[in-house]
């Protein structure tokens, strides 16, 4: 290119560069939403979605033994012409009494759970349900609870024992647990007392 053929283009150029608005750039980078590909997977967000597992385990036991004795006795005498005769008066009583009351419970299951809430301290409010049905029995889950943040393994999974607040609800329908329930005149003479 020549000197006259650039002096051409230099106000052609000035002119391009006047219409030309400012460049704008946005950030790809939002901090907020920003997972690493090689990050952690555990939830901290609403909408995050975590596993529990549940493994609950109870029992509970109560005894109670009495025992008591008490005795009385009461001896007379009386002399008479025909002889000594005397009278007596014994009583005793005892009563021994003992009871036991055993209650045990057992729960296994995984169920997913979803992150509602995020508190103030940072611990987040968990809430899942499930439902199984198999030939026309069903076996509903629900669960609630804090869940601290530290207590979310690597994997995702918290488990039941570390879900401050929980509600472990588990229920069932149909002919197994209908089976279960006594029937009317069974429930009647329990309420006599029989």
């Amino acid at each position: 290119m020549n000197k006259r053929s650039m002096r051409r283009l230099l106000p052609a150029l000035g002119l391009l560069m006047l219409q030309a608005s400012p460049l704008q750039a946005d950030n790809l980078y939002d901090e907020r939403s920003f997972r690493p590909l090689a990050g952690d997977v555990r939830a901290r967000e609403v909408g995050d979605s975590l596993t529990v597992l549940i493994v609950e385990t109870s029992s509970a036991e109560s005894r109670a033994n009495s025992s008591e004795d008490s005795g009385f006795s009461f001896d007379a005498g009386v002399k008479d012409a025909s002889g000594p005769s005397s009278v007596g008066l014994d009583v005793e009583s005892s009563s021994d009494g003992a009871a036991r009351t055993t209650r045990g419970g057992n729960l296994r299951a995984q169920i997913s759970a979803r992150v509602e809430k995020r508190l103030d301290n940072g611990d987040l409010f968990i809430r899942g349900h499930q439902m199984i049905r198999v030939n026309g029995e069903e076996q509903e889950i629900r669960l609630e609870g804090v869940v601290r943040p530290v207590d979310i393994a690597g994997a995702n999974v918290v488990l039941s024992s570390r879900i401050m607040d929980a509600r472990i609800e588990y229920k069932g329908k149909g002919w197994v647990s209908r089976s279960q329930r006594p029937g009317i005149f069974r429930r009647l003479l329990i309420f006599m007392g029989f």
